[in-house]
């Protein structure tokens, strides 16, 4: 009999020590009980992270947004209307001549400019050659050799200048929200909706700009190819 309660005594016994040991393998040490708090923690700080970084682009397209409306897009002005160019050599320097025309009407009064720009006897504006070139080449990566190349170009007087004028802005035009502005790199590109001056239309385009450095320089624009929409 009483080997009989041994033999019971040892079978419980051996229950209770695999129950120890498999209550022991399920429970998960210590360490490693913080290690998976820290891997949430890993994951939270990611989407942290992320949400930091689309926080720091919003607010960068928030402040080009207000650059180009209130800078960038008034001083493009009447190269609006050359709407498909990628490089600057491909933009007539007649364009250039009357985007620099404009630019000293609004920021010169007209008997400055007369002082500085007329030649007694001759129709047109005439631009010092270097003060051209400057302002022509701080916006936009073009070279000497091919703005003097064009009949603009004066050599005798050292001037640009065309003895007629009389050029109108075919759109109006601005970027409507930050949300239409895409950054890749140092390059931005900005929607742009477009009224006609001409007509009742309205198209978009498409301005690329080079924001590595002040003052941002205009790399190229494209239309978006509809032809556009008529307008309310």
């Amino acid at each position: 009999m009483k080997r009989k309660i041994l033999s019971v005594l040892s079978v419980l016994m051996a229950v209770l020590v695999s129950t120890a040991a498999l209550s022991a393998c399920n429970k998960a040490p210590a360490g490693l009980e913080s290690g998976g708090g820290g891997g949430e923690s890993l994951s939270e700080s990611s989407g942290s992270g992320g949400e930091s970084e689309s926080s720091a682009e919003n607010e960068q397209r928030t402040a080009l947004f207000k650059e180009l409306n209130e800078e960038y897009l008034p001083l493009y002005g009447i190269l609006i209307n050359v709407e498909e160019w990628n490089s600057a050599d491909r933009i007539d320097i007649e364009m250039f001549y009357a985007w620099y025309t404009d630019y000293i009407a609004a920021t010169m009064q007209y008997e400055t400019r007369k002082a500085l720009y007329s030649i007694d006897g001759e129709p047109g504006w005439h631009y010092p050659t270097v003060e051209f070139e400057d302002f022509i080449q701080k916006y936009f990566y073009i070279s000497t050799k091919v703005l003097r190349e064009s009949d603009v170009y004066n050599k005798n007087e050292d001037c640009y200048t065309i003895p007629v004028g009389g050029w109108g802005k075919n759109y109006s035009f601005s970027v409507v929200s930050p949300d239409d502005i895409s950054i890749s790199g140092s390059t931005a590109t900005a929607k742009l909706t477009c009224a006609s001056n001409l007509d009742s239309k309205k198209i978009f385009m498409y301005l690329s700009i080079d924001i590595s450095e002040k003052p941002y320089k205009f790399i190229g624009c494209k239309s978006d190819g509809q032809g556009g929409e008529k307008m309310p």
